[in-house]
């Protein structure tokens, strides 16, 4: 198993809207893979880390021409 990082918490605010849209997804993954435990910290971490990712590798590939 991945060790994790040192975190540290955050809080935010959000529109209802993008709220509920989460909601929604952590619901799908819940019941798509019952008994993980899946939280919308979970999946905002997760989205994160890919935006950043994605970020990362065009910038990459921007510096590379």
């Amino acid at each position: 198993m991945k060790k994790l990082e040192d975190t540290k918490q955050i809080a935010l605010r959000l529109p209802v809207g993008l709220l509920a849209r989460l909601e929604s997804w952590v619901a799908h993954v819940r019941k798509k893979h019952p008994g993980v435990g899946f939280t919308r910290a979970d999946l905002i971490r997760t989205r994160l880390y890919e935006s950043s990712d994605e970020k990362e590798a065009a910038l990459k590939k921007e510096a590379g021409r």
